[in-house]
């Protein structure tokens, strides 16, 4: 009988080890997929925050381009800007005696 519970003491040690073993497996297994939760979290973030900064550009963009235009030249630069560059433009003025 002793020889049967030395038996069965060396079983229960022999399961206990291989159980702990197990354990330590699944508990490295569970540290590494908390580790790539994390890294997937951080890049996220990260993401999130460049998303956030183009975004923010882009609106300031829009608003620039939203604004209106002031145009600083008055009625008769504009027209001599324009006007003497044509064909019509030049004929007029030999017409008229300024060229």
């Amino acid at each position: 009988m002793k020889a049967y519970e030395k038996y069965l003491n060396e079983e229960k040690d022999r399961l206990v080890e291989v159980h702990t073993d197990w354990l330590k497996e699944i508990d490295n297994y569970i540290k590494c997929l908390e580790y790539n939760i994390e890294q997937s979290e951080l890049n996220y973030l990260k993401d999130q925050e460049i998303f956030i900064e183009r975004l923010e550009r882009l609106e300031s963009r829009i608003k620039e381009l939203e604004k209106p235009i002031e145009l600083k030249i008055d009625a008769d630069e504009f027209k001599n800007a324009t006007f003497k560059s044509t064909d019509r433009g030049i004929t007029l003025e030999r017409l008229r005696g300024d060229i």
